[in-house]
């Protein structure tokens, strides 16, 4: 198991939500870091990013550091960032509220896909998952006729 410092998240598990809109997380990936701890929901690509407590505030230190030094624009961005981002804890059950703003935003209605994505968890609805390995899979496709690398390829690069 990881340490909290250095959270490691991996697999898929598919999950629906109670009747109060409630999304459970597997035991495996809460047991990473203490019950009380505090997490943060926000909007990424599509999906929802769960970050852990140490990744979540590198995220704010960063957002709050450049909305400090940046410009309206930049400060604009980031009060929208903050604006998007919960904080959350998980409940008794492992159960964690999704705001409907992210739930809307990644097109999650009742089944989300819960991946693991190294340091951080994101919930797709089941159709943005199917988008994003379909992406994965034709870049692949280009990559095994010599037209770019695969993932493995990137990261030992």
């Amino acid at each position: 198991m990881s340490s909290t410092d250095d959270p490691f998240y991996t697999g898929e598990f598919r999950h629906s939500l109670d009747e109060r809109d409630r999304l459970t997380v597997p035991a495996v990936w809460r047991a990473i870091n203490p019950e009380t701890a505090t997490y943060f929901a926000m909007a990424l690509n599509g999906s929802i990013a769960l970050l852990p407590p140490a990744e979540g505030l590198r995220v704010r230190n960063l957002a709050h550091q450049k909305a400090k030094l940046g410009d309206a624009v930049t400060r604009a961005q980031a009060a929208k960032f903050f604006a998007r981002l919960q904080p959350f804890v998980f409940d008794k059950a492992g159960r964690v509220i999704l705001d409907k703003n992210l739930r809307d935003y990644a097109g999650i209605k009742k089944e989300a896909v819960l991946v693991g994505s190294g340091n951080t968890i994101n919930v797709y609805s089941p159709e943005g998952w199917a988008a994003e390995l379909a992406l994965a899979d034709e870049h692949d496709a280009r990559a095994a006729k010599g037209e770019g690398q695969t993932f493995m390829q990137k990261i030992e690069s």
